[in-house]
């Protein structure tokens, strides 16, 4: 049975690799120039607040850890203390069966006084210089709505503005290089969950984030402060002027650490001020987990495989965690969208490509 199972999951990952691979032979560390020019635009930039500025601007292939403020305890932006996190659970077994928000008390605290739980995910546009993408108008970098990872048939974008999506669009801004698209998205959940008296909802705010696909690298650095040290996001919602905590950050897009880009280092204690994360990229568990974990910003969803990170399991993560549901029912969640979409999984190839939890 073993050896069944292998050799199906081969046969399943060499489809998969279509969104991991490289599209010609580069030397390791060989850096990928990028295919288009930046895009200029005449609307001003997109305000985010928990970010330093991009280092890609200047150097497509260079990653600098940048500066952020340090955390102080009425800083409204920061994240969790990691000294409060790390005793809440004895073990990983007891916190995958757990709510995810037992993890983070910020998040529990902001829910239960009444403010908006807030997801932030950032979507670098896939680019064919890098991997290829599929055709030559899924691998445009700046195709907002021909990439794959944006507005094609199986973008984030996409899913959310489904028709049976049970999220509205709350504000749209077209920015500035790298920053192509910004699109705030609101549904109100049953706050039973979250411990809400009965009737009352929960306002979920979810944000993505479409960056320059050769840009790639300050996606990812923008990911990891966000993750290791929080951060707030701005919008405009109706006439009102809104700034939210965010509490918890994800990157959907090709791994960028594969191509021997690294990550900043881990913030000091001073600076760290961590919120949970996730991570759907190839083997996103052996580049980005061991680190996240470190830094406190303890990553709910990973892969140990390749995969597509589509937008079907960015919308049923997001969706699980506004029901406040455990890392593994997120894992069960995003392991059955999958297959209901990759028909040729089967239960257990699809399962297995997400990483159990670990604390």
């Amino acid at each position: 049975m073993a050896n069944v199972r292998q050799s199906a999951l081969a046969n399943v990952f060499v489809w998969l690799m279509l969104g991991c691979t490289t599209p010609h032979a580069t030397a390791p560390g060989e850096p990928v120039s990028p295919s288009t020019p930046p895009r200029a635009s005449a609307v001003s930039d997109v305000p985010i607040a928990p970010t330093a500025a991009d280092p890609s601007l200047s150097s497509v292939d260079a990653i600098d850890a940048g500066t952020v403020a340090p955390p102080e305890a009425d800083n409204a932006c920061a994240g969790d203390d990691p000294a409060a996190v790390g005793p809440l659970l004895a073990n990983a077994g007891e916190a995958s069966g757990r709510a995810w928000s037992d993890l983070s008390p910020g998040a529990a605290r902001d829910v239960a006084a009444g403010k908006p739980l807030v997801v932030f995910v950032y979507v670098p546009l896939c680019s064919n210089q890098q991997i290829w993408c599929g055709s030559n108008a899924g691998g445009d970098p700046v195709g907002l709505n021909s990439n794959i990872y944006w507005g094609a048939i199986f973008g984030s974008r996409r899913f959310f503005d489904d028709y049976r999506t049970p999220y509205e669009r709350v504000e749209t801004i077209h920015g500035e290089t790298p920053d192509l698209e910004r699109i705030v998205y609101r549904q109100m959940v049953s706050g039973a969950p979250w411990g809400r008296p009965a009737g009352e909802k929960v306002e979920q705010i979810v944000v993505l984030q479409a960056v320059h696909g050769a840009l790639i690298n300050g996606a990812v650095e923008r990911f990891w402060n966000t993750a290791t040290r929080g951060g707030c996001v701005s919008f405009k919602d109706g006439d009102r002027e809104r700034t939210e905590r965010i509490h918890v950050v994800g990157y959907a897009g090709h791994n960028r650490l594969m191509d021997n880009v690294k990550l900043p280092p881990k913030p000091s204690a001073e600076e760290a001020s961590p919120i949970p994360s996730f991570v759907l990229a190839c083997f996103s568990e052996r580049y980005f987990g061991p680190s996240l974990r470190g830094a406190g910003a303890r990553p709910l969803v990973t892969t140990r495989s390749y995969m597509a990170p589509e937008g079907y399991l960015v919308r049923a993560i997001a969706e699980g965690l506004a029901v406040n549901e455990s890392p593994e029912a997120l894992r069960q969640r995003a392991a059955l969208v999958q297959r209901s979409w990759q028909k040729t999984l089967s239960p257990f190839q699809s399962l297995w490509i997400f990483w159990p939890f670990e604390l």
